[in-house]
C-alpha cells in the first residue's frame, strides 16, 4: 500500500538539477559533506534538499566518494557544519572508523555526524550513537525528505550552538583575564556586559538584558537592547522588579514566555541575568541559556577568587595600601617604561616597637593605619602610589616634583592623632632617583633601603639619598664580615695590652687588652670591625674568646709574681645573653685566678642602653670580686643620674676631655669629675695621654691612673713582658 503522504515516501534517485540559483555561493551557507561509495546516494541527497533554507542559511554541499576522499577533504576544511555518513564502505567498518578519525585525531568536535546504512541493524544502534558522539543513525531505506531535513535542521541547530558556546566560552576567558587584571569594580561590570552581548549572539535575536549585583544597594552593572548599564531597578515594570528582587534574594529561576531572570548568586555576591526577547522562547533555548548562565557562574567565581587572591597578594591587610610585591610591581613597570624623574621614597617608623611593646599590637595598628591616611591624604593620589613594604616601613613612589625629604619630614612634624593619643612621631627617609639606575624594583628596593639604613644610623641624620658608592661600601662591609668570621674560626685575633700606671706612684697597675686583627698582611682598625662585628653577632664569639684569653694570660702573670690586673671592653650584646655572669664565673674558675685581677669596662652608651638590666649584672659580677669600669666617661647623656646606683670600682676620663685640658673651662670639667669619684669611692682614669703637659696637670688634679702613647703604645704579650719586667719610669716625673 502506498503511504498517505507523499512526503513520507522514500526518497527516490532522480537527475541533478541543471543548475543552482547563482548567487546562492555567495549566501552564508552551512556546509554540508556528504560521504557514500553510492554515486545515486549522492544525487538524490541533492534532489531532496535542493534549494532548502535551514536555520536563515543555505546549504553547500561537498561529496566524498571514500572514507580515505574525505579524510582529505577534513584535513583542507574544518568549516563542515554536518556530515551524513555511510557506514559501509571500502570495508565493513569504514564510517566508524572515520567516525573515530574525526572525534579522536582531527579533534573535530563541532561537526554534527549523521550515520546512514544500506545494511540495517549491521551496527547497534544505541551502542553506535553513545560511543561515537553521532546525531543521528538511519537506515537509508527510511530516510523520507521530511525525515532528511528534521535530522539536518537538529543538527545544524547542535552545530551552531556548539559553535557559538565555544567561542563565547574562549571569550569568557579573555573577559575573566581582563576583569581579574582590572581590579576594581569596573572589570566586573565589563565581564558582565560581554556575557550579555554573547548571550544574544547565542540567541541569534536582539535582546533586552540586564545584569544586575548587589553591591551594597542592588545595582545595574550591564546593559543591553533598551536597557544601558546606567538603567535603574525602579525604571523597569513592576512585574519585572519584583522577579529580579525575587531571584536575588531566593536564587530561583523566574521562566515566563518570552523572559527569563536567573539568579547567578556566587560566593557572597548575589548576581540576577534578566533577559526578555522579542518573541517565546522555546524550552530547548531556555535550557541553552541556563546553560551558559552556569558558565557564567563558574567564570563569576573564578573571578571573584582571582580579585581575593590579588588582594591577599598585593594589599596589605593592615593600612589597605599596596604591600611589598605591590610596590615592587610598580617599580618593575615604571622601569620598563623608562619613566622620566621618577624619585622613590622608603619611611621609617622612629621607635615603633617601643610603641607596639607599651601599647599594644592594637593601638600599633591603628597608629600604622593613622600613619598610612595622612600620608596619602596630605601628598595626595593621581601619579603617587603608596605601600607598606614591612612592619614600620612604608613606601611612595611617583614624579620628583612631588616627592622630597622636605615635604615628607613637614608631614609629621605635628602629633599623629591615634584614638585618644597625639603621638609625636620622628621618621627616616631613604630616597632614591629612578633615572639613576632603571635596573628593576628589585635592585631599586635594595639600593633605597641602603639609603634608609645610612639614614638610621646615623643619629644626626633625618634622610639620606643613594649613592653609587653606598652600594660598594656595603659589599665591602660583607667582604669584611666573611673574612672576619674566617679570622674568628681559625683564632687569628690577637689580644694586645696597653699599660695603666699610677700617676703618682709610676708604678704599672693594670693593662687594658685590645684586639688586633691582622688581615692579609696589614692590620684592619678596630674602629672598623669592632661594628661590624657586633652587626653580625660575631661579637659574641669574640667577646667569650677575649675573657678566656685575658683569664689564661692573669694565670700566667701570677705564676710569674706580676702583680697587675687586665681590663677588656664588654658590648651590650653580651650583657644581653642570660649566662653572661655564670659564663664569666666559670671561665675564672677554669683558669684558678684572682677575680679581683679581672675588671670589665662598659661604656655609658651600654649602660643607658637597659640600665636596670646592666645594674643587675654588674652587681652579680661585682659580688664575684670582678672589678667594674665605665669607660668614655663624660660623652654620655645620662649617666650622672645613674652613677650612684652603678656598683663601680672605677671610671675612665675620655681622650676628648684629656687633649683639651689645657684649657681652662675642660680642666674645670676634669676637676668635677675627679672629685665626684673621690666622693664616691672611685678610681678615676685617665685616657689618650700623648704630652708631659697632660699628664702633669691631670697628676695635679689628683687621677689615679693614666694611659697613652706617652706612657706606652698597645703591644702583645711578648713586648708586654718585657716591658714590664723592665720597672718603667713615669715619663713626666
Amino acid at each position: 500500500m502506498a503511504p498517505s503522504n507523499p512526503q513520507d515516501m522514500p526518497i527516490m534517485f532522480a537527475p541533478n538539477p541543471d543548475k543552482k540559483p547563482v548567487d546562492e555561493r555567495k549566501r552564508a551557507s552551512w556546509r554540508i559533506l556528504v560521504v557514500d561509495d553510492d554515486d545515486e546516494v549522492h544525487k538524490v541527497t541533492l534532489l531532496a534538499l535542493n534549494n532548502q533554507t535551514i536555520l536563515e542559511r543555505h546549504l553547500e554541499f561537498e561529496h566524498a566518494y571514500s572514507a580515505k576522499e574525505a579524510r582529505d577533504k577534513l584535513m583542507q576544511h574544518d568549516d563542515f557544519a554536518v556530515i551524513l555518513l555511510d557506514v559501509v564502505m571500502e570495508s565493513d567498518n569504514a564510517g566508524l572508523e572515520l567516525v573515530h578519525y574525526i572525534r579522536n585525531q582531527l579533534a573535530m568536535s563541532a561537526p554534527r555526524i549523521i550515520l546512514r546504512t544500506g545494511q540495517p541493524g549491521y551496527a547497534p544502534e544505541q551502542t553506535v550513537i553513545h560511543e561515537y558522539d553521532i546525531n543521528d543513525y538511519r537506515t537509508k531505506t527510511e530516510i523520507t525528505q521530511d525525515r532528511l531535513i528534521t535530522s539536518l535542521t537538529t543538527a545544524i541547530r547542535s552545530y551552531r550552538q556548539i559553535n557559538l558556546l565555544d567561542k563565547s566560552l574562549s571569550g569568557m576567558e579573555m573577559a575573566i583575564r581582563r576583569a581579574a587584571s582590572n581590579h576594581s569594580n569596573l572589570g566586573f561590570s565589563q565581564f558582565a556586559q560581554y556575557s550579555l552581548e554573547h548571550l544574544s549572539q547565542i540567541m541569534g535575536a536582539q535582546a533586552d538584558a540586564l545584569f544586575v549585583v548587589q553591591w551594597g544597594l542592588p545595582e545595574v552593572v550591564a546593559g543591553l537592547g533598551n536597557f544601558d548599564n546606567k538603567t535603574l531597578l525602579d525604571q523597569l515594570p513592576d512585574e519585572h522588579q519584583h522577579e529580579v528582587l525575587q531571584c536575588l534574594f531566593d536564587g530561583v529561576v523566574i521562566s515566563q514566555d518570552n523572559h527569563l531572570c536567573i539568579s547567578i548568586n556566587s560566593c557572597s555576591l548575589p548576581s540576577v541575568l534578566f533577559l526578555k526577547m522579542p518573541t517565546p522562547i522555546s524550552r530547548p533555548d531556555r535550557h541553552l541559556i541556563q546553560s551558559y548562565c552556569q558558565h557564567i557562574r563558574i567564570a563569576y567565581e573564578n573571578i571573584v577568587l582571582l580579585k581575593q587572591l590579588h588582594h591577599t597578594a598585593f594589599v596589605d591587610e593592615v593600612t589597605q595600601l599596596g604591600n611589598r610585591n605591590q610596590m615592587l610591581e610598580r617599580l618593575d613597570n615604571l622601569c620598563e617604561e623608562q619613566a622620566p624623574d621618577i624619585t622613590f621614597a622608603l619611611i621609617d617608623i622612629d621607635h615603633f616597637s617601643d610603641i607596639n611593646g607599651s601599647l599594644g599590637q592594637q593601638f600599633g595598628d591603628d597608629t600604622l593605619r593613622a600613619f598610612a591616611m595622612r600620608l596619602e591624604a596630605e601628598m595626595g593620589g593621581g601619579d603617587l602610589f603608596y605601600a607598606r613594604i614591612h612592619a614600620d616601613v612604608f613606601g611612595i613612589v611617583g614624579p620628583s616634583q612631588l616627592i622630597s625629604a622636605k615635604r615628607l619630614l613637614d608631614l609629621f612634624i605635628k602629633p599623629l592623632s591615634v584614638g585618644t593619643h597625639f603621638l609625636p612621631l620622628r621618621i627616616k627617609i631613604g630616597l632614591c632617583r629612578l633615572s639613576e639606575m632603571h635596573h628593576d624594583g628589585l635592585s631599586i628596593m635594595h639600593q633605597c633601603s641602603i639609603a634608609l639604613t645610612q639614614a638610621k644610623r646615623n643619629e644626626h641624620l633625618r634622610h639620606a639619598w643613594f649613592e653609587s658608592d653606598y652600594e660598594t661600601r656595603t659589599k665591602e662591609r660583607l667582604d669584611i664580615i666573611r673574612r672576619l668570621r674566617q679570622a674568628v674560626n681559625a683564632g687569628e685575633l690577637m689580644l694586645w695590652y696597653q699599660p695603666q700606671m699610677n700617676l703618682q706612684t709610676g708604678k704599672v697597675e693594670a693593662l687594658e687588652g685590645l684586639l688586633r686583627w691582622r688581615d692579609s698582611g696589614r692590620f684592619v682598625s678596630p674602629a672598623t670591625f669592632i661594628p661590624l662585628a657586633e652587626y653580625s653577632g660575631l661579637i659574641n664569639e669574640i667577646g667569650s674568646s677575649v675573657i678566656d684569653t685575658a683569664c689564661a694570660q692573669l694565670k700566667q702573670f701570677s705564676e710569674q709574681e706580676i702583680d697587675v690586673r687586665i681590663a677588656i671592653n664588654i658590648s651590650m650584646q653580651q650583657f644581653r645573653k642570660d649566662d653572661f655572669s655564670h659564663n664569666i664565673h666559670q671561665q675564672m674558675a677554669h683558669h684558678g685566678i684572682d677575680p679581683t685581677k679581672l675588671e670589665l669596662e662598659v661604656t655609658e652608651s651600654v649602660v643607658m642602653d637597659d640600665p636596670k638590666s646592666v645594674i643587675n649584672i654588674l652587681e652579680e659580677l661585682q659580688s664575684l670580686g670582678v672589678k667594674v669600669a665605665i669607660d668614655d666617661f663624660g660623652t654620655g647623656y645620662s649617666s650622672l643620674s645613674y652613677l650612684k646606683q652603678l656598683p663601680l670600682n672605677a671610671i675612665k676620663i675620655d681622650r676628648a676631655f684629656v687633649c683639651e685640658i689645657e684649657q681652662p673651662e675642660v680642666a674645670s670639667i676634669v676637676e668635677m669629675i675627679i672629685s665626684l669619684a673621690a666622693r664616691l669611692g672611685l678610681t678615676v682614669i685617665a685616657e689618650g695621654i700623648e704630652t708631659p703637659s697632660q699628664g702633669v696637670r691631670l697628676k695635679s688634679l689628683g687621677c689615679h691612673l693614666g694611659q697613652g702613647f706617652l706612657i706606652a703604645k698597645p703591644m702583645p704579650i711578648e713586648k708586654i713582658m718585657e716591658y714590664l719586667q723592665s720597672n718603667p719610669n713615669c715619663p713626666f716625673n
